[in-house]
């Protein structure tokens, strides 16, 4: 569970005024998986005369909320203010049984059910405000948000027996409603000749894949399922 908050102010008054404001949060680690939850490769549960093994829960979950607000103000007979905001969030949430050459060998006793998943709810925010006041004033609020989960749950190689087996990814299912990716920009500008522009994006581009690998046998005695879900299909696919 992570949380992340910037704020810049800039104000810049004078004969002539000139300000910027300017928040940058970059939430990653391209050289590492953030959260993961694993049975990895060449292991053997409950596979010896004996054994007994009542259940086996693999679960990856990811919260994260970003939020960068950046804020300025130019006075003066010539004014100018110009303020960004880029926000991204690209976590990677996995949990994987048996991922390797071998894979994992897991039987369960009796009822016993065998859960994988990976989960990520994360809200993403970002805010520009800016104004310019002069005689000649110019206004510039920029924000660009981004959000791009990479929720995967797999068994990728392997036998597993079991009484259930599921296998779920989801992102921002079960989320507050205001989750998601929001950007806000708002400039003002006065003066006797003035211009002013705001500039919005967010983008919200989740991969979320639940999946049984090519190398894998299942064996259930009652259900197998295997769901990935996001806001943008509801129910799953």
């Amino acid at each position: 569970v992570q949380h992340f908050s910037e704020l810049t102010v800039g104000v810049a008054v004078g004969l002539i005024g000139g300000g910027a404001s300017f928040t940058k949060l970059d939430v990653d680690n391209p050289s590492a998986t953030e959260v993961k939850a694993f049975v990895g490769d060449n292991v053997n549960i409950g596979q010896d005369i004996g054994d007994s093994v009542g259940g086996l829960d693999v679960k990856a979950e990811s919260t994260i909320t970003a939020t960068g607000t950046a804020f300025g103000l130019a006075a003066g007979v010539v004014a100018a203010s110009a303020n960004f905001s880029i926000v991204k969030v690209t976590p990677e949430v996995i949990a994987t049984i048996g991922d390797g050459a071998t894979g994992a060998n897991i039987k369960l006793t009796g009822t016993g059910d065998v859960n994988v998943n990976a989960e990520s709810a994360d809200d993403v925010n970002g805010k520009v405000i800016g104004a310019a006041i002069g005689a000649l004033a110019g206004g510039l609020s920029k924000v660009d948000v981004t959000l791009s989960p990479e929720v995967r749950s797999k068994v990728v190689k392997g036998n597993v027996r079991a009484r259930n087996v599921t296998v779920g990814a989801k992102t921002n299912v079960g989320a507050p409603a205001n989750y998601g990716a929001d950007a806000t920009a708002f400039t003002t500008a006065f003066g006797g000749a003035a211009i002013g522009g705001a500039l919005a994006k967010s983008t919200m581009s989740p991969t979320v894949e639940a999946a049984l690998g090519s190398g894998t046998v299942v064996a259930s005695s009652g259900t197998l399922t295997i769901n990935s879900a996001s806001p943008s299909w509801p129910g799953g696919i």
